[in-house]
């Protein structure tokens, strides 16, 4: 499969009734694609997933109003993602159409149940935010907004979504899920002050409340 070329402008997909409604939850991250064992030894099946998207999957089956920020490739495992996502309900009228391949996330599981990962995520759909991306992702009857994960610490886009994150305070409550992923982020001393930096605001306003 050939990667949509980089080239491409980003484009914002918009929905009906992706605008206002009563008590809307925005979460803001990554929705990328886990290859996971299948049942045949071997295989590998593509489920969509990422921490954030999974978040908003679970409120919609909860009947809450979610909008999913996310930039989502306009490749197959993107359309793949969008059709989960949007089956389940969930809100993507604010979710940005994106040049850029989608995330991998491979799964091995070992015989002692462990765990193993591997990432493809070099110059990916997921963390390319732009400020005028998130513009009017506040739009409307949002109520909270929640985000974390690897979102917030990859660069180029991590910077903007701490400013979204900054200017929805005001309105919304906020919520930070670190997840944090060492394979990902690289040495400790690379991200400790990113993340230090958001615990210590949710601290500040824990004092404050």
């Amino acid at each position: 499969m050939d990667p949509v070329s980089d080239s491409m402008p980003a484009e914002r997909s918009r929905a009906p009734g992706g605008r206002g409604g009563p008590g809307i939850i925005a979460v803001a991250g990554e929705a990328l694609v886990d290859f996971v064992p299948a049942h045949r030894q071997g295989l590998f099946e593509a489920a969509p997933g990422g921490s954030p998207a999974n978040v908003a999957v679970g409120l919609a089956r909860l009947q809450v109003p979610v909008r999913l920020l996310a930039r989502i490739a306009d490749d197959l495992l993107g359309h793949r993602i969008r059709t989960h996502l949007a089956g389940n309900g969930v809100d993507l009228s604010f979710a940005v159409r994106a040049a850029e391949p989608t995330s991998l996330a491979i799964v091995a599981v070992g015989r002692d149940g462990a765990v193993e990962y591997d990432f493809r995520v070099g110059g990916t759909a997921d963390w390319q935010w732009r400020d005028e991306e998130l513009a009017d992702a506040l739009e409307g009857a949002v109520v909270a907004l929640h985000s974390g994960s690897l979102a917030l610490t990859m660069p180029p886009g991590a910077d903007a979504l701490q400013r979204l994150l900054a200017r929805a305070q005001g309105t919304a409550t906020v919520t930070y899920d670190p997840n944090c992923r060492p394979l990902l982020m690289g040495p400790p001393d690379a991200v400790r002050g990113r993340i230090e930096a958001l615990a210590a605001w949710w601290r500040r306003r824990g004092r404050r409340g």
